[in-house]
């Protein structure tokens, strides 16, 4: 919502604009519904690699639960990236005016 609140727009549908490559959302009857996670990439130097610091391997990646099937198409006014799926989907952005 933050992002459109900032001129950003949004992917509908992950799975049918981007693709099957990582699975965003699993249906809800699965077993592993729950525990379903993918990695993210995080750019260093921002909010989530300093929060996370200890919890990432040496290559930047953290394994993160995952249940959205929209995603971060073009990012809003004044945010930053700072994680993505290894499909390219924006996983983190955040705004760099407020302190983290």
């Amino acid at each position: 919502m933050l992002n459109v609140m900032r001129g950003g727009t949004l992917i509908g549908d992950i799975e049918s604009e981007v693709g099957h490559k990582i699975v965003h959302l699993l249906d809800g009857s699965d077993p592993s519904y729950d525990s379903h996670r993918h990695p993210i990439h995080v750019a260093p130097g921002t909010p989530l690699a300093e929060w996370f610091a200890g919890d990432m391997s040496s290559s930047g990646e953290l394994l993160v639960n995952s249940y959205h099937h929209q995603g971060v198409k073009e990012l809003g006014n004044g945010l930053v990236e700072m994680a993505w799926a290894p499909d390219g989907v924006l996983e983190g952005f955040y705004d760099p005016s407020y302190d983290s």
